[in-house]
């Protein structure tokens, strides 16, 4: 993985930001409360905020993650609510984690036998740069990869592939799937994940040259030999 995708969830610099906004959450700032459901379990009891911090206008939550007895078992503060998801994984290791985000970029684990959190948080927004903004997860237990929708900000809609071999530490790669099919982007506009079959990918794409939607099927050897995000 280069420089720009270090992860820096855990540096000073990036825990300084976070204490720039955190007045977001004042009790004038409150605006709804919400339950997630995420399963016979497991639920979020989810408070919204709506304010202006530092002249910039902000919508995020304050979440509780609660077990089948109702006992708080995580909390945490998401800065930015736009497009945010929440999806339990049961992994191929016996474990189960809740994977969420936290930040408009990067994503945060939490491992629900040992209660404990990882957050990811790329170099590159630091310095100013984009990264894709994940939207939704799909966790495949044959090769222990995510799928993850989303985006670049203002960029064609498009699926990495993520390494969740150890769910609890940096990835070891992520994958733009649209730089692995043939043409890449002069060719493709959105690759929409559609789902796992076997260890072969299915997505539906826009091909710019049809002018129109095809389904296309991706295999390991080309999704892991090309495209490194």
């Amino acid at each position: 993985m280069n420089n720009a995708l270090k992860n820096v969830a855990y540096t000073d610099e990036y825990k300084k930001e976070c204490m720039k906004f955190q007045s977001l959450f004042s009790k004038e700032n409150k605006a709804a409360n919400e339950t997630i459901i995420l399963s016979d379990d497991y639920k979020i009891v989810q408070t919204t905020y709506r304010g202006k911090v530092n002249d910039c206008n902000l919508h995020g939550n304050s979440c509780v993650l609660l077990n089948s007895k109702g006992k708080a078992i995580h909390t945490w503060n998401s800065f930015d609510d736009d497009a945010e998801f929440h999806t339990l994984i049961h992994h191929q290791n016996g474990g189960m984690y809740l994977v969420y985000r936290q930040e408009l970029y990067g994503y945060t684990v939490f491992d629900l036998a040992t209660n404990k959190s990882f957050q990811y948080y790329p170099q590159c927004v630091l310095d100013g740069c984009e990264y894709f903004i994940w939207t939704d997860v799909h966790y495949n237990p044959l090769n222990n990869l995510l799928a993850v929708s989303g985006c670049i900000w203002a960029a064609p809609w498009s699926t990495l592939i993520v390494n969740f071999e150890n769910p609890m530490a940096e990835p070891e790669f992520q994958i733009d799937i649209i730089e692995c099919l043939d043409g890449g982007y002069k060719v493709y506009n959105d690759a929409d994940f559609v789902r796992w079959d076997g260890v072969n990918l299915i997505l539906n794409c826009y091909n710019i040259t049809k002018k129109a939607k095809e389904e296309v099927i991706v295999t390991p050897n080309v999704y892991l030999n090309r495209g490194v995000f």
